[in-house]
């Protein structure tokens, strides 16, 4: 659970740190050669658009890992099952899912009847 937690403060603080640096070359390049030249620039290097794919890459691989504790289960909500659900039960433990097409709804095992 504590490293799900920061994974989820990571992955913000990461995003708004991309944004910033972003915005800050945006602006000196702006400063130099213009408004247009800075955004054709922006789009033209390789840097800002290999981390922006690296980005994506880790928060769709963060979003497809579920930390689950030794007394949680989970069911899976699936677009990709037929009946929109998988099976089985997920036990404790990091369990991978679709990250934008299925989720996991946690059950403390202490409901079963």
């Amino acid at each position: 659970m504590l490293l799900e937690r920061s994974l989820d403060f990571f992955v913000p603080l990461v995003w708004l740190l991309f944004f910033i640096l972003t915005t800050l070359y945006t602006i000196s390049i702006a400063r130099r050669v213009g408004l247009l030249a800075a955004f054709r620039s922006l789009f033209s290097l390789r840097i800002p658009l290999l981390g922006l794919v690296v980005l994506i890459t880790i928060t769709l691989l963060i979003r497809s890992l579920v930390f689950l504790d030794p007394q949680e289960a989970g069911v899976v909500i699936s677009l990709i099952q037929p009946d929109g659900y998988r099976d089985r039960p997920l036990r404790s433990g990091v369990r991978v899912v679709a990250p934008l097409l299925e989720q996991v709804e946690r059950y403390p095992l202490y409901w079963q009847t």
